[in-house]
């Protein structure tokens, strides 16, 4: 906006009641004002008439000027608006001399030139020659650099029409302006030292240029380097190294300096402790601060908040907490800001302590810091690790609005994780489709999904819908209103139009998940359909999704969604497989007359697939195209203990013994192999814990008592086995006449027994 305009602005916001209140008067004097007395009845009539059309004709006129003077108020503020929001110091220097008083005449040229503000010029000279970006604003034949950046005159001489990369604070190229400049103009050759360290002053310290680009810098630097200038040079030769995570550049700079005796600055060890926190070296920052020390230089806000989010990185909690104190108390002009904040909200989500976030975020804001989107996402991430602060994680959501923030991709992220451990599975659905349009515009990529994080927790959303449950984002009026705004963003039957001739929107639907066309879906069969169809669109176009914890809480979705065995057993078999030696050991067939799994489960299917042959055939025939080769690849994990106790769990909740006995079994020889002996001790100790629990569970389920027993007894003195974990063992027993057997297990459980793990 032009600057001029802008004071102008102001200042029509002082003159502005002084201009209503004289534009008022003349008005109403005219209004007031009465024609000349006759003696003429007619003339009189004739005038009569006259006033009356005058009359009417004034009034039109003043609801039109009342229009104008609302719209001038409407303008002005909404101008002040965007004023308000530029830096306090682009501020402060804009509007130096606004105070100095405005006569009469001055008044009617600025409303006119707030009025009749030009349009944007369309006389421009577009930069496709040069750039095949169409996204790229034109060039302006008079252009300046981008606001905030300032070139001296020798310089825009210098780099002509590569200008045009530094026009747009939101689109910089400062790696094609360097390029052009050393290969096309001479580089620094010929420029005076002050010309050559304003431009590079004006490269954003946290910009993140190309390492080729730096050298050039470099090589431009050394070509014409001169004392004067060379301590200066290689600070900021530091910093663009430090934002490449260039370790040894950095520090061979570092000791050129010490080398040459040159006074060593603050933005010196800036770089630093920049480069060090980015390579997570907290020995070496130590080292960087006591040098500092020693030459009575104290560290900066910047350099406190990037040791800070070290130590956040590095879940060392403890030290967080000792620099975030003495952020507060060092100085003023150390005390955090709501970046340093934002870290240890940060950390305690980590932590998984939502209390202790909460806490930091009331003290921020008694510290009269404004909370960005980032603050919101941290904070309503952290109430979803808990279901009793889902209804808290909305409160946050609904706040970025109140605020007038814009949220992002981690905003519905975060949105899709409380939908998730709500139940909501009508607007999980809906924020996993707007995920997945907007992802690939941010990450341009047309060919990638909506991430790991999201899958997991729209599966976690299938596995976990009932029917009847109402979610808590329903509750709230205000953030009921942003729920059916979220449903009304995205169009599932438009994902099935085939009417559409647009390549382009053809493309785009292709890579987008094959949702069912319903805005809802409750029917156990819809939700296995589309889980299934999800899963295998995602193996398909993103491989590295098939982790354990999606693949488990995938399995879960046939478990907890009363779903067919088969299924469950094919997708299993699908994509996973046993550890090779275990494999072994199941075809040679010689560890306790074990039968081969595999065998089993194909056997399963066999039968299964009898049954359902021609509802497979058409099944597949309504799939999208890119699901229909889904089976031709073969992605596949390793079977590991997570996936027996899965294994395990359905075996019990479908109610089919075999299923757990392979289970339990083909558990026994991986609790053998190498790769399994190769954990801590402590570790496995835990996981043949859990494993140990649901197999007593399970054989409760199936009324082998005396083999529950078995297993607790047998492992009584390798487990802390306690009455809490017993308490259904123990009833069995009691219930079935195992009288002796329910007092040995409450010896087991005394609880003056204490076994750790």
């Amino acid at each position: 906006m032009d600057n001029r305009l802008l004071r102008n602005t102001v200042r029509l916001e002082k003159v502005l009641p002084r201009f209503v209140r004289l534009t008022r008067r003349n008005v109403s004097s005219v209004k007031g004002s009465s024609p000349s007395r006759g003696s003429d009845i007619n003339r009189r009539r004739r005038r009569r008439r006259i006033n009356v059309n005058q009359q009417h004709i004034q009034n039109q006129e003043s609801k039109v000027l009342d229009d104008k003077i609302r719209e001038l108020q409407k303008l002005a503020q909404n101008l002040k608006i965007q004023i308000s929001t530029k830096k306090e110091k682009q501020v402060e220097s804009e509007f130096k001399n606004l105070d100095k008083p405005i006569t009469d005449d001055e008044l009617d040229d600025i409303v006119s030139e707030i009025l009749d503000a030009p349009k944007p010029n369309t006389l421009l000279l577009t930069d496709d020659i040069h750039n095949n970006n169409n996204n790229n604003k034109g060039l302006k034949l008079f252009d300046e650099p981008a606001r905030g950046i300032q070139f001296s005159k020798p310089i825009i001489e210098r780099i002509g029409i590569s200008i045009q990369n530094v026009l747009s604070n939101e689109n910089l190229k400062w790696d094609n302006l360097i390029v052009d400049l050393y290969e096309n103009k001479n580089g620094f050759d010929g420029l005076e030292n002050k010309d050559v360290y304003q431009f590079l002053r004006q490269i954003p310290s946290n910009f993140k240029l190309s390492p080729s680009s730096i050298e050039k810098i470099e090589k431009m630097i050394e070509n014409r380097k001169t004392s004067s200038a060379a301590t200066i040079n290689e600070e900021i030769l530091m910093n663009l190294y430090a934002n490449v995570e260039n370790v040894e550049k950095v520090e061979s700079l570092y000791q050129s300096l010490l080398l040459n005796q040159k006074q060593l600055n603050p933005p010196v060890f800036s770089s630093l402790i920049k480069v060090y926190v980015k390579s997570k070296n907290l020995t070496k920052i130590n080292e960087i601060l006591l040098k500092m020390k020693e030459l009575k230089l104290e560290p900066s806000l910047f350099n406190y908040t990037n040791i800070l989010s070290l130590c956040v990185r590095l879940q060392d909690s403890k030290q967080a907490e000792q620099i975030f104190r003495m952020m507060k108390f060092r100085s003023l002009e150390t005390r955090p800001d709501i970046l340093a904040y934002n870290n240890m909200i940060q950390l305690q989500i980590k932590k998984k302590n939502v209390y202790k976030a909460i806490d930091y975020y009331q003290e921020l804001l008694d510290e009269g810091l404004k909370p960005n989107t980032y603050t919101f996402n941290a904070l309503a991430l952290a109430c979803s690790k808990d279901k009793k602060f889902i209804s808290k994680g909305w409160y946050y959501i609904s706040e970025i609005n109140k605020r007038n923030l814009d949220p992002n991709l981690t905003t519905f992220e975060t949105m899709l994780r409380l939908s998730a451990r709500d139940g909501d599975l009508e607007l999980a659905r809906a924020l996993y489709l707007k995920i997945s349009e907007i992802k690939p515009d941010i990450s341009n990529d047309q060919n990638i999904t909506a991430g790991n994080e999201s899958l997991n927790y729209l599966m976690m959303a299938y596995r976990d819908y009932k029917p009847n449950h109402k979610p808590q984002s329903i509750l709230s009026k205000e953030i009921s209103i942003i729920r059916r705004n979220t449903i009304q963003m995205v169009d599932f039957i438009g994902l099935h139009q085939n009417l559409i001739k647009d390549n382009g929107i053809i493309k785009k639907r292709e890579n987008l998940p094959p949702f069912l066309p319903l805005k809802t879906i409750f029917m156990k069969d819809q939700i296995i359909s589309e889980a299934k169809a999800i899963w295998s669109f995602n193996v398909v176009k993103n491989p590295n999704c098939l982790t354990y914890n999606n693949l488990i809480t995938f399995l879960r979705i046939f478990v907890e969604q009363n779903g067919d065995k088969h299924d469950f057993l094919q997708n299993f078999e699908q994509y996973t497989y046993p550890n090779k030696e275990v494999e072994t050991q199941l075809k040679k067939k010689s560890v306790d007359n074990s039968i081969d799994t595999n065998e089993i489960l194909r056997a399963e299917l066999e039968n299964y697939q009898v049954e359902t042959q021609q509802e497979s055939l058409v099944s597949i025939e309504n799939l999208p195209p890119v699901l229909k080769y889904v089976k031709s690849f073969n992605h596949k994990i390793e079977r590991e203990s997570s996936l027996y106790y899965t294994l395990l769990s359905s075996g019990k909740r479908f109610n089919d013994f075999k299923i757990c006995e392979n289970a339990w079994k083909e558990r026994g020889l991986y609790r053998k192999s190498s790769k399994y002996l190769s954990f801590p001790l402590k570790i496995r100790k835990e996981l043949d814990f859990k494993f140990a629990i649901e197999m007593v569970n399970t054989l409760i389920n199936f009324n082998q008592l005396d083999l529950a027993y078995n297993v607790v007894k047998s492992s009584e003195d390798s487990f802390p086995w306690n009455f809490y974990v017993l308490k259904p063992l123990y009833v069995a027993l009691k219930d079935n006449g195992y009288y002796d057997l329910s007092q040995d297990l409450s010896n087991i459980c005394d609880i003056r027994k204490h076994i750790p793990l």
